[in-house]
C-alpha cells in the first residue's frame, strides 16, 4: 500500500501562531512529526503532496530530517488548490497505475494505528472513521450498515462517526477516475475528499468503513492545547538572552549592577526550568568594549554577571559568554520575547503587502498585492486608465455586475492610479488548463459569460465602427513597422498578407461594435473562484484614446482563442498538450458555430494580437519561437 501525505492547504486557522500547517510548532518540533511519529514501519516511503508556499521554510529537507528512517518523496503543487481531492489528483496525476491500493492522509491528525488494523486484508476503497459524541459538525460523518458505508455527508452530523483524515482507495485508477468524475463536474466550494466518495457511493461502489479509535485531530490552536498532554513532553534546551530579556538594560548606564529583573520573562524561566527543561543563557555583555576577546569579558562581568543571576533567582543550567554582538540576530528558531517580526528590532522590510493567491507573473508594468484583505493595484495612469474606467462604469443592476471583482476605492495622483479591489481567492483558468483541469463545463460557462457581456445594455457611447477600425489598422501599422523587434528572414511578406487580411475585415460588414467588451479575455484574466464561480480581471475598457466599454465583440473571442491555441504557455514556458486543448478548440468552435461567428476572422485577430505583443517581450528567442508558431498558420 502507497502512502501520500496532503500538505496542500493553506492552514488559515493556525496561521497567527506559528509557521504554517504542517510546519507549525508542538514542543519545539513541526506538528507533522507528531502526525507521522507512529505511523508502521511497513510503510518504508513517505509520498508527500505540498503547496508551493511551503517550499519558502525548506519543506522538502525539514521532512528528509525529520523522518530519517524512511524514503521522502515530494510532489510540489504549483498553487492553492480546490481542495484535497485536487491537491491529491494533481499529486499522483501522472503516476503510472497498478494494482497497488493507496492511502492519503490529512496533514492535521496524529495517527496511531490500532494492531488489528490489518492492510492486506482491505480489498476495497474505505475510510479512517471513529465515533465523537461532542455534537460538533466540523468534520464528514458516515452512516453505515454493517461496516459498510452508505451516506456521508460534510459538516453535516448525519451520526457521530465521523472521518479521521484517512482515505483508502483500492488502487491509483479508482481514485483518479472518481476525482476526476468531481473536478471535471460542475461542483461549487472545496473538493473534500467526502465528495469523491458520495460519487462512488452514487455508482454502487463498495466503501468500508474502518475504526481508528486512538487518532486525535490537531486543526486548531484548541485541539493542540488539548492533545499536549497526551502526546508526552519532549524535554528541549531553551536559550535566553539576558540584558532586555531577562533582565534590563543598565539604569546606570555601563554599570551592570544597576540591571533590574524583568518578572515576566524570569517567571517563563522558572516554569520551563521545573519542567525539566534545560534553561541557557547566552550573552554580549561587553563584547564590543573588549572587541571579541572572550577572556577578557568574563574577567571583566563574570563575578557580575553570576550574582545578578543568583540575586533575582534566575534559573540557568549553563551560561555562555560570547555572544557576538549584533543590531539584529535573525534565526529560525527565535523568538522575540515581545514581538514577533523584524520591525521591532529596527530592520524595516517592505512586507506589508502579502502576495496574492496563485498569482500569475503576467503584467510587469504594475505592482500588486494584498492589504486588509483587498487587493490594492498601481501602476502609470496611461495604462490602467481604462480599466478604472470600466471598474467605475459596469452597470448597475445586471446580471454581469457578479462577473467582476468589486472597486472599494480608487485614487491618481500625479500620474499613478491606485485601485483597491475585492479579493477573489481562487485559480487563474490558465493555471487550470496547464494542469489539464479546465473542463468542458467550464469552457461552456466561459462562452455562455461572453455572450451575456456582448449582449448587456451599456448607457456609455459604444466605438464607432471606423473607431474599431482605425484602431485596428493604427495599432498593427506602428507595432509592426518597428524593425527593430520584426526582424524575421520572412517578415515583410507575412506582414503584408496579414495587413491585408485585418484591411479585407475592417471594411466588411463582419467587423461589429456591442455596448460592452472585456477586452483582455486570455486565460489568465479569468479566475475560478473557490466558491465555484468564475470571475474576471484586468479588463481593457478603450478603444485609442478612447474610454469605452464597448468594441469588436471578436476581440474577446480571439484573446481565448490565443490561450487555448497555446501562446499562454509559450510566454510561460510550460507544455502544451495539444490532445487536450483540441477537445476545448473543438467547443469554442462550436460555440462561434451557434452564433455564426466566422472562425477565420478569430483566428486572424489572434494571430495579429499576438504578433503585436512583441513590443512588450525582451526575450530574443522567444520572439523568434512565437512568429515560427504564428505565421506557420499564414
Amino acid at each position: 500500500m502507497k502512502l501520500y501525505i496532503l500538505c496542500g492547504g493553506s492552514g488559515e486557522r493556525l496561521k497567527s501562531y506559528s509557521y504554517p500547517k504542517p510546519l507549525n510548532m508542538i514542543h519545539g518540533k513541526p506538528s507533522i512529526y507528531y502526525s507521522l511519529q507512529h505511523i508502521p514501519s511497513r510503510f518504508k516511503t513517505f509520498h508527500f503532496i505540498y503547496s508551493s508556499h511551503l517550499s519558502e521554510y525548506n519543506f522538502e529537507h525539514i521532512m528528509i530530517n525529520l523522518f530519517k528512517d524512511r524514503i521522502c518523496k515530494f510532489k510540489c503543487i504549483d498553487y492553492f488548490t480546490r481542495g484535497p481531492v485536487e491537491s491529491a489528483y494533481l499529486g499522483i496525476k501522472d503516476t503510472i497505475c497498478d494494482e497497488e491500493p493507496i492511502m492519503f492522509l490529512d496533514n492535521d491528525n496524529i495517527y496511531r494505528f490500532s494492531d488489528t488494523f490489518d492492510i492486506d486484508s482491505i480489498d476495497t476503497a474505505f475510510i479512517g472513521c471513529n465515533i465523537d459524541k461532542s455534537g460538533s459538525e466540523a468534520y464528514s460523518y458516515v452512516q453505515l450498515h454493517d461496516s459498510n458505508i452508505v451516506h456521508i455527508k460534510e459538516k453535516c452530523r448525519i451520526s457521530d462517526t465521523y472521518c479521521t483524515g484517512i482515505y483508502g482507495f483500492k488502487n491509483l485508477r479508482q481514485f483518479k477516475e472518481a476525482a476526476e468524475s468531481l473536478l471535471l463536474d460542475d461542483f461549487k466550494g472545496e473538493a473534500y475528499m467526502s465528495s469523491v466518495y458520495d460519487k462512488m457511493l452514487s455508482n454502487n461502489i463498495n466503501v468500508k468503513c474502518v475504526m481508528f479509535p486512538l487518532i486525535r485531530h490537531i486543526g486548531t490552536l484548541k485541539e493542540i492545547h488539548d492533545i499536549l498532554p497526551s502526546i508526552g513532553e519532549e524535554k528541549m534546551r531553551i536559550c535566553f538572552d539576558l540584558d532586555n530579556t531577562l533582565v534590563t538594560y543598565p539604569s546606570i548606564p555601563g554599570d551592570y549592577t544597576s540591571v533590574l529583573p524583568i518578572e515576566s520573562m524570569i517567571k517563563l524561566a522558572r516554569s520551563l526550568h521545573e519542567d525539566g527543561h534545560t534553561i541557557i543563557i547566552h550573552t554580549a555583555r561587553r563584547m564590543k568594549t573588549h572587541s571579541g576577546n572572550v577572556g577578557a569579558v568574563m574577567k571583566d562581568i563574570g563575578a557580575i554577571t553570576f550574582n545578578t543571576l543568583d540575586t533575582f533567582k534566575i534559573p540557568y543550567d549553563e551560561i555562555i559568554f560570547g555572544k557576538p554582538i549584533a543590531d539584529v540576530y535573525i534565526d529560525d528558531r527565535a523568538v522575540n520575547p515581545y514581538r514577533g517580526d523584524l520591525k521591532s528590532m529596527g530592520l524595516f522590510i517592505e512586507q506589508e503587502m502579502k502576495q496574492i493567491i496563485n498569482f500569475l507573473p503576467s503584467n510587469k508594468y504594475n505592482k500588486l498585492g494584498v492589504i486588509n484583505n483587498n487587493v490594492v493595484k498601481s501602476g502609470n495612469a496611461d495604462l490602467l486608465k481604462g480599466q478604472l474606467f470600466f471598474y467605475k462604469n459596469i452597470p448597475s443592476n445586471t446580471s454581469i455586475q457578479s462577473y467582476f471583482p468589486k472597486l472599494r476605492m480608487n485614487t491618481d495622483i500625479s500620474g499613478v492610479i491606485m485601485m483597491e479591489l475585492e479579493y477573489i481567492k481562487g485559480i487563474p483558468l490558465y493555471t487550470l488548463f496547464k494542469h489539464e483541469m479546465l473542463s468542458n463545463k467550464h469552457m461552456n460557462i466561459i462562452m455562455d459569460m461572453i455572450q451575456v457581456i456582448h449582449n448587456t445594455y451599456s448607457p456609455i457611447v459604444s466605438p464607432t465602427i471606423e473607431q474599431i477600425a482605425n484602431h485596428y489598422i493604427d495599432k498593427f501599422k506602428k507595432r509592426l513597422s518597428d524593425r527593430s523587434i520584426y526582424t524575421f528572414d520572412n517578415c515583410d511578406d507575412v506582414i503584408k498578407r496579414y495587413a491585408q487580411k485585418l484591411e479585407e475585415y475592417c471594411s466588411s460588414s463582419r467587423l461589429k461594435s456591442v455596448n460592452i467588451i472585456h477586452g483582455d479575455l486570455w486565460l489568465s484574466n479569468m479566475i475560478l473562484s473557490f466558491n465555484g464561480d468564475i470571475k474576471l480581471i484586468d479588463m481593457r475598457g478603450e478603444v485609442g484614446d478612447v474610454l469605452t466599454l464597448g468594441g469588436d465583440p471578436l476581440y474577446d473571442y480571439a484573446k481565448i482563442y490565443q490561450s487555448l491555441r497555446g501562446f499562454d504557455t509559450l510566454l510561460y514556458g510550460h507544455e502544451y498538450n495539444t490532445e487536450y486543448a483540441t477537445k476545448l478548440i473543438d467547443i469554442f468552435h462550436e460555440r462561434l458555430q451557434e452564433i455564426h461567428i466566422n472562425i477565420d476572422d478569430v483566428m486572424m485577430i489572434s494571430d495579429i494580437l499576438i504578433l503585436g505583443s512583441f513590443h512588450a517581450i525582451d526575450d530574443i528567442a522567444f520572439r523568434e519561437k512565437c512568429w515560427k508558431w504564428i505565421t506557420g498558420n499564414v
